[in-house]
């Protein structure tokens, strides 16, 4: 697998200093057909973009202004809200770039732009005009947009020449090709509502939008879609272990059937909109749960060699929790029984082990035994460390 890591340890460190990343990448690879699939798609994509935006931009400079610092800030925000769940590795800046410029730029240009309207000009005229306008966006967005945003994810492990070991990889690759798309389709949603004002108000009529799509709805939105999506190409991609094509298919199928439901007139009432709107980050928390478990699963399993021969203890791994919340309960208990320093060292011995099952699972031999150097001299040496640990988190 692809990926990049020190092979020295850095004492100190935390889960939200893990060294190693994955889905590394480089910027020139002229041999690797995504790589160019990447190139010419994003460019074409943001040739197309920046000509639907150019009269907006020259007619309506408030409004480019207005949704450009919002766009930032949100941007922003998400970022930070999806690398603060990565605890068992950390996808490299190069994949997020990668990521987010395909969502942004080649799924919006290059697939959405013009296959939506393409989709709803040929159903207008080969069946109706009122079947396009009442269904055109439920039927056509979830078609090009989904699967342009899809095929980012694959489109980006392979241009780091890697596989998705977990479904919470592929769930974090795919949050960030959606929400580079999600920015980008809000940007131009704001030009469209304040062309329908005539330009009157440009600055209010823009924050509404924002408000609309990245507030009071912030939840349903491209970023969870395309997670899900994601998720569902890891099942049936994975890096070791058969693929599980059906639970993938169906993530998939779900994130275009969700999409077309929020697209869909059937959501016209605002009770039904807002029920909708509740139940969609319900499901996917109950997903993320059992990608969670998943995610465990196989740090457990990379790591049961280790244990088996005797490298490291079978404690330290059990106290690996799956979950920020389940880790941060840990220390806690840690703090409580051995004092603050006792808890700084299990957040660190916790980032240590992610690496090592990372170095371990990726064939870095020099790497993986720096970092089991590093858990086997906490053996012994410290109180609060297992075997002395509190009771195993799960």
């Amino acid at each position: 697998m692809a990926r990049c890591g020190a092979a020295h340890v850095r004492r100190g460190g935390a889960v939200k200093h893990l060294r190693r990343r994955a889905f590394s990448l480089r910027w020139w690879q002229p041999a690797n057909p995504a790589w160019w699939a990447w190139v010419l798609l994003t460019v074409a994509g943001l040739g197309y973009y920046g000509y639907s935006l150019f009269v907006g931009v020259l007619l309506l400079p408030l409004t480019a202004v207005t949704g450009l610092v919002v766009t930032v800030g949100l941007g922003a925000f998400w970022l930070w809200f999806i690398r603060r769940p990565q605890i068992f590795g950390r996808v490299s800046a190069r994949a997020v770039v990668a990521a987010l410029a395909w969502g942004g730029l080649a799924a919006t240009g290059a697939f959405a732009l013009l296959g939506n309207s393409a989709i709803i000009a040929i159903i207008g005229q080969g069946i109706s005009i009122d079947l396009a306008f009442a269904w055109g966006p439920a039927i056509a967005a979830p078609l090009t947009e989904e699967v342009a945003k899809t095929l980012g994810v694959v489109i980006v492990v392979l241009m780091a020449r890697s596989r998705l070991r977990t479904p919470m990889e592929g769930a974090f690759l795919g949050a960030y090709v959606g929400l580079g798309f999600e920015l980008a389709e809000n940007f131009l949603y704001g030009f469209n509502v304040v062309f329908m004002g005539f330009g009157e108000s440009q600055v209010g009529d823009t924050l509404v939008v924002y408000l609309a799509r990245a507030g009071i709805f912030a939840l349903v939105s491209h970023t969870i879609f395309s997670a899900v999506a994601g998720a569902g190409i890891a099942y049936m991609w994975p890096a070791h272990g058969s693929p599980r094509m059906m639970r993938g298919a169906a993530l998939v199928l779900t994130a275009v059937a969700v999409h077309g439901l929020w697209n869909s007139p059937l959501l016209l009432g605002l009770g039904w909109r807002f029920a909708v709107a509740a139940a969609i980050p319900t499901g996917f928390y109950w997903l993320v749960k059992t990608w969670r478990r998943d995610e465990q699963r196989w740090f457990r399993e990379t790591l049961a060699p280790e244990v088996a021969r005797g490298a490291i203890p079978q404690v330290y791994v059990d106290n690996v929790a799956r979950s920020l919340r389940m880790r941060r309960k840990h220390v806690r208990a840690v703090v409580a029984a051995y004092g603050a320093h006792a808890g700084d060292y299990q957040r660190y011995l916790d980032g240590i082990l992610v690496d090592l099952a990372d170095a371990v699972s990726a064939g870095d031999i020099d790497s993986a035994a720096a970092y089991r150097a590093a858990v086997m001299q906490s053996v012994g040496t410290l109180p609060h460390a297992a075997p002395y640990a509190p009771t195993p988190a799960t």
